[in-house]
């Protein structure tokens, strides 16, 4: 599963050079010659030292440089970084560390270089794609309540420094990844008057505005009920169906097998109940 060729530096000014990701990884869990700078930047926290750490990509294979133009074959494999800067009330890290080995899709989990922190390793399905993959990912984390450090795991290039733990978790049954999240949406758009649109990714933007407008967040449980209630009330209206919402839903949103209540459905039958006093609500409210 670990069998692919990644690169690592020496330092970040360093060329790139081959190494098994499993490799990497036993030096992690079983040492290496860099074992006791790790040991000793968790005592004090050297900045200077920890420049002398190597690091890996573990996104794949680079050949005359670093940057994301540099990699010559992608590995699928994305590291997720949980800090305590984005997670101040996480204390226990070792305990998290153990925890994230639970979830289906992790396939390696180690503490940080620091000691304050957990990285682990998860397979997607297209790596060309891997922001999309990274913005589900930030999602389903937030429904659990971590929050990943958005600076690294959103690109192929990404660098990981060196970290010794000898309780890392190695999990060769680990499911690859497949969800994706679309392009965060940067502004709202107001709608002032009734309109059909079908078959258009607009309309789906339209409709995540007009739930977040309306104060929903689709996160928690019953929040997310809500959230995908009030979407498919949208996008019934606007001429959606419900085949069209439930794919949107769960490539953008939460799979649907993770759904465990009428929200879609509902939403739908609502329409060919009454149509004309549910779209007549709707319209005034927008």
């Amino acid at each position: 599963m670990f069998n692919n060729t990644v690169s690592m530096l020496t330092s970040f000014q360093s060329p790139p050079q081959d190494i098994q990701l499993m490799q990497w990884l036993d030096f992690v869990k079983n040492g290496c010659t860099y074992t006791d700078r790790v040991i000793q930047y968790r005592k004090n926290q050297n900045k200077a030292l920890k420049k002398t750490m190597p690091s890996v990509i573990v996104g794949g294979q680079c050949v005359g440089g670093h940057r994301l133009e540099n990699i010559v074959s992608f590995s699928g494999w994305v590291s997720i970084d949980i800090d305590d800067d984005h997670n101040p009330s996480i204390n226990d890290w070792e305990h998290l560390r153990d925890q994230l080995a639970n979830i289906q899709h992790v396939a390696f989990s180690a503490l940080s270089l620091s000691g304050r922190g957990v990285w682990a390793l998860i397979k997607i399905s297209d790596p060309s794609v891997q922001g999309a993959h990274y913005r589900a990912l930030q999602l389903d984390f937030k429904r659990i309540g971590i929050v990943l450090d958005p600076s690294k795991g959103q690109n192929a290039n990404d660098k990981r420094f060196y970290s010794y733990d000898p309780n890392a978790v190695i999990k060769e049954s680990a499911k690859t990844y497949t969800k994706m999240k679309g392009e965060p949406i940067k502004e709202r758009t107001p709608i002032s008057h009734r309109q059909y649109i079908s078959n258009s990714n607009d309309v789906f933007t339209r409709g995540m505005n007009f739930v977040y407008d309306r104060g929903f967040t689709f996160t928690r449980a019953k929040d997310m009920h809500y959230s995908i209630f009030r979407l498919c009330d949208f996008l019934n209206f606007k001429g959606v169906p419900q085949n069209e919402a439930e794919s949107f839903i769960n490539k953008e949103i939460i799979s649907l097998d993770e759904i465990q209540s009428n929200c879609i459905s509902d939403a739908y039958k609502r329409y060919r109940n009454n149509y004309g006093a549910g779209a007549d609500n709707l319209t005034h409210k927008q």
